[in-house]
Order: structure tokens, then C-alpha cells, then sequence
């Protein structure tokens, strides 16, 4: 009879623990929220006024947080708390973030206003805001398996991403903004510099009576 040694038994041992040492932290590591630097996709967008009744927009998310830029464009305008506060019109209406102050652009009427400033939680949303976040597991939009994270902010901040962290698909400011991307036209390609100009006829503050007025002199 022969017998293997001992000291190879225990090497096999080892070796296993190592293996597995490695292996079931990744296995239960969970992923982490993707915020990109540079990026766009169409959106429909469904909001609730304290009064319980909602709106519908579709537009554009234009995000460069190299050149500290955004750019968010509405249709119909009116159906923005910003834009809707200060014009009742149905036109498109823009967010444009540039050089820490958001103006409010109705591009065909020529129309413009300063609405607020960074210093004032006016500025282009942080590439790190979702640093942090709680992770909430799985969830199926509509056929598509997301990753879900929580950033609690003024409010509870849904983040819906593809499980293989290559799209956003949702972003769920509760319980009154809810922002569904379309993933087939996301883009990581940067817009030129003139896209984000501001217009020469952006020169006046929007009115007293907007929403501009209150959270500029209501810091974050």
C-alpha cells in the first residue's frame, strides 16, 4: 500500500482556500453606477406638480463635464417648472449650463433669461453624484435587466443602468421627475464647442415672479 504525502494533500488544500479566497469576493462585489464625462441621449421625461398632475416632455440630455457644460432641451417648454414658470408658451424650451450660470433659451422666439447660478445649485450636475450611492439590485425595464443605485439628495434619486454598465436607461428623481433615456441613440460623442454657446440676446434676468427667483436666492 502507498500512501500520497502529506505535504502534498495539504499543498492541494492550499491552494483551493487561495482560489477561493480570490474568487467569492468578485463573485459578490457589486458594480458600481457610471456617470460618463461626456455624453447624450434623447429622453422622455413625466413630471408631477405638487397638485398631483403631470406633464410630459421630450428632449435631449447634452452633458460635458470637461468643458463644465449641459445642455437639456424641452418640448413643449411650458411642461418645465423652469421654463413654465417664466413663459406659458408651448415652444421648446433649453436648459443651457455654461460658465456656472443656467439660462433659459426659447430658441424660435429668440428668447432668453438668466435663471440662476451654480452657487445657487444651478450648476452642471457633479460627475461624482453618484459616488456612494446604494445599490438596489436588479430590476427589468421594460425586457432590459438594470443595476439600481439610490442617491438621496433633496429627494430619492433612482439610477438605472444596463447590468453591463454600457447605457443609462432611467434616472427617477422621486416621487416628481422621472427621465427615461433612449439607450439606442446614446452617444459618447463630445458636440462642438459652438453647440454650447450662449446666444447673444441672453442678457436680462428671468423674471421676479419664477421659479428662478426662488432657488437663486434659496441656496441648496
Amino acid at each position: 500500500v502507498t500512501f500520497k504525502p502529506r505535504k502534498h494533500r495539504h499543498m492541494k488544500f492550499l491552494i483551493l482556500f487561495v482560489l477561493l479566497s480570490i474568487a467569492l469576493p468578485a463573485a459578490t462585489a457589486e458594480p458600481h453606477p457610471k456617470w460618463r464625462d461626456v455624453w447624450s441621449a434623447p429622453f422622455h421625461e413625466v413630471t408631477t406638480s405638487i397638485f398631483g398632475k403631470t406633464h410630459e416632455n421630450d428632449g435631449y440630455y447634452y452633458y460635458d463635464a470637461l468643458r463644465n457644460t449641459t445642455r437639456i432641451e424641452r418640448s413643449p417648454g411650458s411642461n418645465d417648472r423652469y421654463c413654465g414658470s417664466v413663459s406659458s408658451d408651448d415652444d421648446p424650451c433649453t436648459h443651457l449650463v455654461r460658465n456656472g450660470v443656467r439660462y433659459l433659451i426659447w430658441p424660435t422666439q429668440n428668447k432668453c433669461c438668466l435663471c440662476c447660478d451654480a452657487e445657487h445649485g444651478c450648476g452642471i450636475v457633479s460627475p461624482t453624484w453618484l459616488d456612494g450611492a446604494q445599490y438596489l439590485g436588479v430590476e427589468d425595464v421594460d425586457g432590459v435587466p438594470c443595476d439600481t443605485w439610490d442617491q438621496k439628495g433633496l429627494q430619492d434619486n433612482i439610477w438605472y443602468q444596463t447590468v453591463d454598465g454600457a447605457f443609462p436607461v432611467k434616472l427617477d428623481q422621486k416621487p416628481n421627475d422621472l427621465m427615461v433615456f433612449d439607450v439606442k441613440k446614446f452617444s459618447e460623442e463630445p458636440k462642438p464647442e459652438e453647440f454650447f454657446s450662449v446666444p447673444e440676446y441672453c442678457t436680462d434676468w428671468c423674471p421676479l415672479l419664477t421659479v428662478c427667483t426662488i432657488v437663486q436666492h434659496n441656496p441648496f
